[in-house]
């Protein structure tokens, strides 16, 4: 592993991540209910009661955090896995995996990489079940996941309350502080929406990225914000208080900045 001067005691730094719209280009939670469905897991109702939802979203007439309520209500509020072995959920998870993880944001897994090359490791906190982020994960080489636990016995998932960390982002970091060690001012965290902003208020280099309008509005003045569309921008807020064109040292800790740009610079995709 490649080590770059300016870092140290490197398992304290850490890059967290959120998934759905910021490492995986789409939902991974909608990608895996389709599996599920298919697999003959869980009911066809689920993606019914939020199609709706998604084609006004495809439309552009409908919100994107209506279709993503809808889908979220269908499968939590009615314990749609109640009686399923876990083990089947594991398998089809994998599998999934296998065929369709790889449909990723080039910044954010160019991120990844770079972290892993100077030394930094990586956690996705999530509003994803845990066990369908983890098959993600696995696949990006991600040790830590902070998702959505649903209730179980062991062997299959039953009734009873959900722990989740997506409106919790921030005592996910302070948790995952506590147990790791790690020095939040000089770890990254990057999202996505607004509910990524919890993250942002713990780290010392928050990124917003392909934000949202809410994120947008919350990261006006305060935070960079990185957009990818054919070639990557990044920005920062300036002196002259308007947003400007920013090299990614500016953006992160300067170790990383410089591997990541690196990166980004072979694949000509830095604007």
């Amino acid at each position: 592993m490649r080590t770059l001067k300016g870092v140290s005691k490197m398992k304290k730094h850490f890059v967290f991540f959120d998934l759905d719209g910021t490492l995986l280009r789409w939902q991974w939670f909608h990608a895996w209910i389709i599996f599920l469905v298919k697999a003959g897991l869980i009911e066809r109702v689920v993606l019914q009661r939020s199609k709706k939802a998604l084609t006004a979203y495809r439309k552009r007439s409908g919100d994107f955090e209506q279709f993503i309520n809808e889908i979220v209500v269908a499968f939590f509020d009615e314990h749609r896995m109640s009686g399923v072995r876990i083990s089947d959920v594991e398998y089809a998870s994998r599998r999934l995996a296998e065929k369709g993880s790889d449909y990723v944001h080039v910044f954010t897994r160019e991120l990844n990489l770079a972290a892993k090359e100077i030394g930094y490791r990586c956690a996705i906190i999530t509003g994803s079940p845990t066990i369908a982020a983890r098959a993600f994960a696995d696949r990006h080489d991600i040790p830590i996941v902070m998702g959505t636990d649903l209730p179980n016995d062991g062997k299959r998932f039953t009734d009873g309350p959900i722990v989740e960390w997506l409106h919790r982002k921030d005592e996910a970091i302070e948790y995952l502080a506590k147990k790791y060690g790690i020095d939040l001012q000089q770890s990254v965290a990057i999202g996505d929406s607004e509910g990524d902003a919890k993250m942002f208020e713990r780290v010392g280099y928050p990124i917003a990225f392909n934000p949202n309008m809410g994120l947008k509005r919350l990261a006006h003045g305060k935070w960079p914000i990185v957009v990818e569309r054919k070639l990557i921008y990044a920005t920062s807020w300036s002196k002259k208080g308007r947003y400007v064109q920013a090299d990614l040292v500016d953006c992160l800790p300067a170790p990383l900045g410089e591997a990541l740009t690196n990166r980004l610079n072979k694949l000509e995709l830095l604007a």
